[in-house]
């Protein structure tokens, strides 16, 4: 196969989407097929930030058009920012070729309702409102000139296919894969009183609930200490949002590498992980990877697990829930233990390896 990939963000290992787009690419590169890649800075002088999405999307025509789309198999869309640009592509092309695919490490028209949700105040505001609209246009006009969809969870799934107008669409859930440093880690449950956050410190990611049901926590029992990995930047927020008896308490680790991070985070008990929206939530399976019990909400990879069996998921504003099932994996080793092994044994076959195969057969499918 040929394809060509445009991406929203920089093919960077040290990005989230950027390090999974890296690896999807790369493995399908291993795997024979010629992929290349156009990034925002091809088209673009500025780097791209979501106020100006519009900009971007506008760019991305000019900048789309000169590349050599019309020679590959597929074109490979990451980001509903490029909707102009597949509507413009859907209806120059000729005899449905080459084949147009979005795949979403996080879908925004979902995201988008989540927001409104978890963040009234903002998104009330007549601006706010506005650029849903407009943004929210050019993702669907992204999804509708597509021949296929692909999405990182169940729940992104379940939404594309809710909409009327992309329920005939093909589309499928590929989970990204979970780093070797992570995912050849023996199983080694950990009892310290250690409780694990993995992610930034935005609104998005429920950092005043993670505060108030910590601080509960806390109260109860004087030996949990609360571990931050991924913020190394928002320390002084972080200690400040906690009162000054708890602050000794909460470690905010700098910038580790994956097997830095995999080492700290085996020295936990569990993950806490309450996110109001995740495309896909790669924390998740890192910490299970590294034999931690994870409680979490039902959004992204939390959507697809099983209510104390391979996790403890809790509702969006259940912080009761939270607290106990934190308190009750501190406490009780059996249990811990074995919530943690069905976690661990659950995400052993999110090799990277596999999930590329995985890909690759679900597009050699569509160009069938």
């Amino acid at each position: 196969m040929q394809l060509l990939t445009f991406s929203n963000c920089q093919l960077d290992p040290s990005l989230g989407s950027g390090k999974t787009r890296l690896r999807w690419t790369e493995g399908l590169r291993n795997l024979g097929h010629e992929v290349s890649v156009v990034e925002p800075h091809d088209f673009r002088k500025r780097p791209f930030r979501k106020a100006d999405q519009l900009k971007f999307s506008l760019d991305a025509i000019p900048g789309g058009l000169q590349t050599h789309w019309r020679d590959v198999d597929i074109v490979e869309v990451f980001g509903g920012e490029f909707g102009l640009l597949t509507a413009s592509l859907y209806k120059l092309r000729k005899h449905g070729r080459p084949k147009i695919i979005a795949h979403a490490d996080g879908l925004e028209l979902l995201a988008r309702e989540r927001a409104k949700v978890y963040d009234p105040a903002t998104h009330s505001k007549l601006h706010h409102r506005f650029a849903s609209s407009v943004y929210g246009s050019i993702d669907m006009l992204s999804f509708k000139h597509t021949d296929g969809f692909v999405c990182g969870s169940d729940e992104d799934l379940r939404y594309f296919r809710s909409i009327k107008s992309l329920s005939k669409i093909p589309s499928r859930s590929i989970a990204p894969g979970v780093d070797p440093e992570f995912l050849n880690r023996p199983f080694q449950p950990n009892g310290k009183h250690r409780v694990a956050y993995l992610g930034t410190w935005t609104t998005r990611k429920a950092p005043d609930r993670i505060v108030r049901v910590m601080t509960q926590v806390f109260q109860i029992d004087a030996k949990t200490t609360f571990h931050v990995f991924g913020s190394p930047s928002q320390k002084e927020e972080i200690l400040k949002a906690f009162a000054p008896c708890f602050r000794e308490r909460v470690v905010v680790y700098p910038k580790l590498s994956a097997e830095d991070l995999a080492g700290q985070l085996s020295q936990c008990s569990l993950l806490f992980f309450p996110s109001h929206n995740e495309g896909f939530g790669m924390a998740l399976t890192e910490a299970m990877a590294c034999s931690l019990p994870i409680v979490t909400t039902p959004t992204g990879f939390g959507s697809d697990l099983q209510d104390g069996v391979d996790g403890l998921v809790c509702d969006f504003e259940d912080e009761a829930k939270m607290r106990d099932s934190i308190l009750l994996l501190l406490a009780d080793k059996e249990e811990r233990t074995r919530i943690a092994k069905n976690g661990w044994n659950r995400i052993q076959s999110l090799n990277w390896e596999t999930q590329i195969k995985s890909l690759e057969s679900t597009y050699l499918e569509w160009l069938s």
